[in-house]
């Protein structure tokens, strides 16, 4: 997996095109920060990082109806997202790629 940042963005921090992530390798160090910004183990990140299925409600889709889209049929409208657990991702990748100023995420 990757993750490709704005142009803007990668010019200011430095970084690469493309940022590769594999979260299935998240090291103890790497844990232990993950744990600072507000997840307790690494699988609960890797999960806070799926995006949550809403009906008109608000109220979550679970299952059913394959997660079609209300245009499709289904009862999805909208998707709720951990915007923290993405930027802890875009912070992995960016140290990863060996960025080190990261204040400015």
């Amino acid at each position: 997996m990757y993750l490709v940042l704005s142009k803007a963005d990668r010019e200011r921090l430095g970084a690469p095109e493309r940022l590769h992530v594999d979260l299935d390798s998240i090291t103890n160090r790497e844990a232990i920060q993950i744990r600072t910004m507000g997840f307790r183990t690494p699988r609960l990140f890797r999960r806070a990082l799926w995006a949550a299925r809403l009906d008109t409600d608000g109220n979550e889709v679970k299952g059913g109806d394959d997660g079609k889209m209300a245009s499709e049929g289904g009862k999805v409208v909208d998707f709720e997202i951990d915007y923290g657990a993405w930027t802890v991702l875009v912070w992995l990748a960016l140290k990863r790629a060996g960025v080190s100023h990261l204040r400015d995420l």
